[in-house]
């Protein structure tokens, strides 16, 4: 019989919800607004009328699902099921969805890094099948990202996530929320793009690298810059993590990872210090399926 659980995916703007089966395959999926500012209520209310929803379609009921999986963007504090974020999240800071959703249901509830569970997606499904040491970045709205060390995600003190949105990429880029100049998530986030682009006529992200791609000089400039900052994340990500694998995922690299893949593969090439090891650099394959299948994963792995 197959196990069915359920695998929950909060991003800042969406929230996905799936259906997911043994394989990783979603049967079953929904999208709502996350709409954060009309209160973690609101959402949590949202969320099971949602799952209902997608419990009819699959003709099966809450006492069939195993449990239910959350990746959310951070800080978290998985120990206490807890968001911490005040940025992403606007409303939610201090909320325990854990507990919360658990009592809603009736069902085991698992919280995971929202990156994290991306790349749990990739390493069950996906791109990392197989692998052990994977550093993966993710690059939307935002840029986030994770690591597999030694089969293990990676965590630093007190649980806390890394924050490779915020590797310096380049040093006269502009300011960032964060307070220093040239993050990479100022230069190669969707956000940053979007920006730079409307500075040069440009409606969105998509117009700049649709440009980008028909030569347009201007277009080409912020892609080309983006991309420099992204040559140096992986550079860093490289020398500190020693990973077999280098994923990009997120809603750029979905579509675009070929005019990145090139300049990073040279500049990773000239890291003669780690030059015996053979990293790959690859797209994720789950696309934005991924934190669905991790957050599933969550439940799958518990005992």
């Amino acid at each position: 019989m197959r196990e069915l659980v359920l695998g929950v995916d909060i991003g800042g703007t969406k929230t996905s919800i799936g259906l997911v089966d043994s394989s990783g395959y979603i049967l079953h999926q929904d999208n709502i607004p996350t709409n954060p500012k009309k209160g973690f209520e609101d959402f949590i209310e949202r969320l099971l009328s949602s799952i209902h929803k997608i419990l009819l379609d699959a003709n099966c009921s809450l006492p069939e699902i195993k449990g239910i999986g959350v990746g959310c963007p951070g800080p978290l504090d998985l120990e206490n099921g807890t968001i911490l974020n005040l940025y992403t999240l606007p409303s939610w800071e201090g909320q325990d969805i854990v507990s919360t959703i658990r009592q809603a249901s009736g069902l085991p509830t698992f919280l995971e890094n929202d990156a994290d569970a991306a790349l749990l997606g990739e390493l069950f499904a996906g791109a990392a099948r197989g692998h052990q040491n994977v550093a993966m970045l993710t690059l939307g709205t935002g840029v986030g990202g994770a690591v597999l060390n030694s089969g293990k995600i990676y965590r630093g003190f007190r649980g806390e996530h890394p924050e490779f949105g915020h590797i310096p990429g380049l040093p006269e880029g502009p300011l960032c929320y964060c307070g220093l100049k040239g993050c990479l998530e100022s230069l190669a986030s969707g956000t940053a793009i979007t920006n730079s682009g409307r500075k040069r006529g440009f409606r969105s992200s998509y117009e700049v690298f649709r440009q980008a791609r028909s030569g347009n000089p201007m277009a080409r400039e912020i892609i080309d810059r983006a991309s420099k900052a992204l040559s140096q994340a992986t550079w860093m990500l490289l020398h500190t993590f020693v990973p077999e694998m280098i994923l990009l995922g997120g809603g750029i690299m979905d579509d675009n990872f070929d005019l990145f893949k090139d300049q990073i593969e040279e500049t990773l090439g000239k890291a003669k210090l780690v030059e015996q090891i053979p990293v790959k650099v690859s797209r994720a394959e789950l696309g934005n399926q991924a934190g669905i299948v991790g957050a599933a994963y969550l439940v799958m792995r518990s005992p």
